[in-house]
């Protein structure tokens, strides 16, 4: 007999070691409680979001739902990253996997989550009605683009490396993290969330004087979150992370919003790419689009204009913008665009937009795709 429910808190190592068998087998060695610590160091009641298949007192399925709130200019999204799916490999082919995710779609629309989010093969999760979507840019800068563009090392800039009792330093880090038009980290998670993946902290200094941070992957290769009082100083940061850590190139990623980024990026970077985030279910359409829409006024002015979207299974709402005000509304009236739940991500959210002519002639051509993709470090 298979019981399927939460996990107790007595099972909390449990889980864990679960979670790192699984993976190991069928992966790389993995230490959850050392790459996830935002979700499995200890302190944390991972018993609330994990949800489980027991058979004879054994776990042989396991999803987690970790839960997380985002601020988008000003709006609170309630979301759900998903992650560590594991079925015992003696136990695979037994449906443990399509049960559990069940359970969890009717928790987050019990709670009212507004979107879920996880990482994966496409077409597994698709049937339990997830998508492709959001955008990632990531842009390589290699040696000969640091010596064609700032050939002088400037010494005035250095990258110091924060641990987790660095408290003032990390306090001044978080206020300027808070600046951001996409937030939803807490002071007391900060770091935690920060060392996701075994990546690394550095703030960044010019003189005597904190100008920001760098998050930089647990390989060494890639820049997850840059936050500079003056992205101006990107090129400066970029040489001296090359050159004091002996790199021949990095790839910065960045959300299509940060705008001042990828401006200094875009005519510097020997490579730049757009790509799919991650896979999406969106739970609360009308809220989630004004959100993002709005996000979007902030960086790019929105047409005026009107439309009636219809989405399967979620209803009929009518998408305004007049005079830069966004509203997002339900309505009975006949739509202009009419899309499946999975159409609607990658239509609205996704880089298909950027490169098919999906989008009806009543829809303004400038609002899609949303500037839509959380960072890597927010992920599961």
């Amino acid at each position: 007999m298979t019981e399927f429910r939460k996990a107790l808190p007595v099972e909390r190592d449990l889980l864990i070691d679960f979670g790192n068998y699984v993976f190991s087998h069928d992966h790389r060695p993995h230490d959850f409680k050392k790459i996830l610590p935002k979700v499995y160091g200890d302190g944390h009641a991972i018993e609330n979001f994990h949800f489980i298949a027991v058979e004879d007192g054994r776990i042989r399925g396991m999803i987690a739902a970790y839960p997380h709130t985002y601020n988008v200019c000003g709006t609170e999204l309630k979301t759900r990253f998903i992650g560590t799916v594991s079925v015992h490999p003696y136990a695979r082919g037994a449906g443990y996997m399509k049960k559990i995710m069940q359970m969890i779609d009717d928790e987050l629309l019990a709670e009212g989550v507004d979107f879920a989010a996880l990482g994966g093969q496409r077409q597994r999760y698709r049937y339990f009605g997830y998508e492709t979507g959001g955008i990632s840019l990531s842009f390589v800068v290699d040696g000969a683009n640091i010596k064609h563009t700032v050939p002088e090392l400037n010494e005035s800039f250095s990258l110091v490396p924060v641990e987790q009792d660095d408290e003032e330093l990390l306090d001044l880090l978080y206020a300027k993290y808070q600046t951001r038009p996409v937030t939803g980290r807490g002071r007391e998670e900060f770091y935690e969330i920060l060392k996701t993946w075994d990546s690394s902290i550095y703030a960044v200094f010019q003189d005597v004087t904190c100008i920001g941070y760098l998050v930089i992957s647990g390989d060494g290769k890639r820049v997850l979150e840059t936050q500079l009082d003056s992205p101006e100083c990107l090129p400066d940061v970029l040489h001296t992370y090359l050159h004091w850590y002996d790199k021949q190139a990095v790839t910065v990623i960045v959300r299509r919003y940060e705008t001042a980024l990828i401006d200094i990026l875009a005519p510097m970077a020997e490579d730049a790419s757009i790509e799919s985030n991650l896979n999406y279910k969106i739970y609360n359409y009308p809220k989630v689009l004004k959100a993002f829409l709005e996000l979007k006024q902030t960086h790019e002015a929105l047409e005026d204009g009107s439309f009636v979207l219809e989405v399967k299974d979620h209803g009929r709402m009518k998408i305004q913008v007049e005079d830069g005000v966004v509203s997002v509304t339900e309505t009975t009236e006949a739509p202009d665009w009419s899309l499946s739940d999975t159409e609607a991500v990658r239509f609205l959210t996704s880089p298909e937009a950027l490169y098919r002519n999906v989008t009806p002639k009543a829809v303004p051509r400038n609002w899609f795709p949303l500037s839509f993709g959380m960072s890597p470090l927010d992920e599961f």
